[in-house]
């Protein structure tokens, strides 16, 4: 956890894979997109979630427009999300790569808008997505609507 200052620059300063390679960039017209943008984030929403989600152009851009670059946690610490994919990808300890690793969240859990009845395009709509570092999205998966309030306020008052 002390080293995103590190890891920060890592990001910043990262050297970009300058070989199409279908695993970091997933399409031609991404890779030559990246080339003029060196934009990470781009190439991750418009070739990974894009595909993974079926989402539009529009979708994929409304996606991007709410993806932020990062996030600042409890201690005021900012950390830069690793939006590199493939062979674009900081080489990370596990430690370091969940504080960095920016994952998609259902808003709306997928069993209860289910339930309620969603579509699949409803429930992996942007709109129902928030962008989460992998650690407190691994955190919050486990925790159910029930046991959030019974845990959360014990684990909030061990660190006074």
């Amino acid at each position: 956890m002390k080293n995103f200052q590190s890891v920060n620059e890592a990001i910043t300063n990262r050297s970009p894979c300058s070989s199409y390679e279908l695993n970091t960039y997933y399409t031609w017209s991404l890779f030559t997109h990246f080339s003029q943008n060196r934009n990470y984030k781009y190439v991750a929403i418009f070739g990974y979630y894009k595909n993974k989600y079926k989402w539009t152009e529009e979708e994929a851009q409304e996606m991007y427009n709410k993806a932020p670059d990062g996030w600042t946690d409890g201690l005021g610490v900012y950390r830069l999300f690793d939006w590199g994919k493939g062979e674009n990808q900081i080489k990370l300890v596990h430690e370091d790569e969940e504080w960095h690793a920016p994952q998609l969240d259902h808003i709306v859990p997928r069993s209860r808008a289910k339930a309620m009845g969603w579509t699949q395009k409803q429930i992996d709509h942007p709109n129902n997505f928030q962008v989460l570092p992998a650690y407190l999205n691994r955190i919050l998966s486990n925790l159910t609507d029930e046991h959030a309030p019974a845990i959360l306020p014990l684990v909030i008052a061990q660190y006074k």
